[in-house]
């Protein structure tokens, strides 16, 4: 008798996790204004999947210009995490000075640190991140 309800709950929790997998989807997360030079206001999209608990994963920075195309798109060391946000910022100030991305991942509740990448768009063939896993190591 134990044997059949272990194998039950075995195989009801399997579908449970199966349909979380099968829930996840690629969604707008955030789509924000970035200035990339002083005549080129593009917008900056993360899209992730997204699962019914509210994680999102997979994330992708995509920039596209007034017209809608994609000039370029970045994959942000963050493995995932929830509420992903982005925002435009700039590290140094300066005449030359651009604006670089924040991407933010919260990694639970509020105890837990967040996930902060800083991307530069300076070469949109090599974006780099700027700010990286260590440097947000530990910040909350």
């Amino acid at each position: 008798m134990k044997i059949k309800w272990m194998v039950q709950g075995l195989a009801c929790s399997s579908v449970l996790f199966c349909s979380t997998i099968a829930a996840a989807a690629d969604t707008l997360l955030a789509q924000v204004p970035l200035q990339l030079t002083a005549e080129q206001t593009v917008t900056a999209e993360l899209w992730g999947d997204r699962l019914s608990n509210g994680y999102a994963n997979d994330l992708l920075v995509m920039i596209k210009d007034k017209d809608k195309k994609l000039l370029t798109a970045h994959a942000p060391s963050i493995k995932g995490g929830y509420n992903c946000q982005l925002q435009p910022i700039k590290l140094w100030a300066g005449k030359s000075a651009r604006q670089q991305l924040l991407v933010s991942a919260a990694q639970g509740d509020w105890h837990a640190p967040s996930e902060y990448r800083v991307l530069s768009f300076a070469n949109k063939k090599n974006v780099r991140e700027v700010f990286g896993a260590a440097e947000s190591m530990g910040l909350v």
